[in-house]
């Protein structure tokens, strides 16, 4: 069942936001997919609607939708998405949004206008409930890890979030597994794009290579008594391989870093 909404010419003050952000198109979702689910209850139709009116985001229909889910957004929530998010994820909306964000946004606290306007809906069951809350994890600290390593990972490979989505290649559990063995987010970057062959970064000489290895391994170093100690014994034979091999220079740094902390 499509929600039709008219009768809105009272927000024309409203600019709609044509070229929204990705969360701004999930807030709208969310909102279409709470409105219909209070007064349909069936979990099916209501993203159904959602999916059904998101289709066309140019239609007068979008139009005003976007207007409504806009002045509700700014009069009833203070004008914090995460909060409506998290509460439709919760109420069993398709997540449409990478799994970093899904994690915040369902971290987000449950307001009491949120329950005021939609407690009376269908909660959802345990299986749309798992499917919603598929996230890594649930911690701030992974949302820095995961968002530390798909920053540098896009900035590496010079893609961005929409050419390319991190966890379609390496899934969930090895992220999370990643993070519990605490292994630095900015190696692991490196070291996916190495793998996948994506790395755009290039050093045209062995002096730009060596200066930007040096940079690296000064981020293992506790001090900088410590890292002169690492650089002087470093072998420069080694060091010139990697870069004669195309290997990156924070891999390299890594590599030496584990060695010389094992021995």
């Amino acid at each position: 069942m499509e929600i039709i909404i008219i009768g809105l010419l009272a927000l024309a003050g409203y600019k709609f936001f044509r070229h929204t952000t990705s969360a701004g198109k999930e807030t709208v979702r969310a909102y279409i997919y709470l409105e219909a689910l209070k007064i349909s209850g069936s979990q099916q139709g209501a993203n159904q609607d959602a999916d059904t009116i998101m289709r066309d985001l140019a239609s007068d229909q979008m139009r005003n939708v976007a207007l409504m889910a806009k002045h509700q957004l700014q009069t009833v929530h203070g004008g914090k998405q995460l909060p409506v998010i998290g509460y439709a994820y919760r109420r069993g909306m398709r997540p449409a949004m990478p799994a970093w964000y899904r994690s915040m946004a369902l971290s987000a606290p449950q307001t009491v206008a949120l329950d005021a306007t939609y407690g009376g809906g269908t909660p959802a069951p345990k299986a749309d409930e798992a499917q919603a809350n598929r996230q890594p994890s649930v911690g701030d600290n992974y949302n820095a890890f995961y968002q530390s390593f798909a920053d540098e990972v896009h900035r590496l490979s010079g893609r961005s979030g929409s050419e390319l989505n991190v966890i379609d290649f390496m899934g969930d559990e090895p992220l999370q597994r990643a993070y519990r063995d605490r292994v630095d987010p900015l190696v692991l970057a490196a070291s996916f794009c190495h793998k996948h062959g994506l790395t755009t970064e290039r050093y045209q000489t062995y002096d730009s290579y060596y200066a930007a290895f040096k940079d690296e391994l000064r981020r293992f170093a506790a001090d900088t008594a410590q890292f002169r100690g690492w650089l002087e014994s470093a072998d420069p034979a080694r060091i010139n391989s990697s870069f004669e091999r195309g290997v990156h220079p924070r891999l390299a740094a890594d590599g030496y870093f584990q060695f010389v902390t094992q021995h």
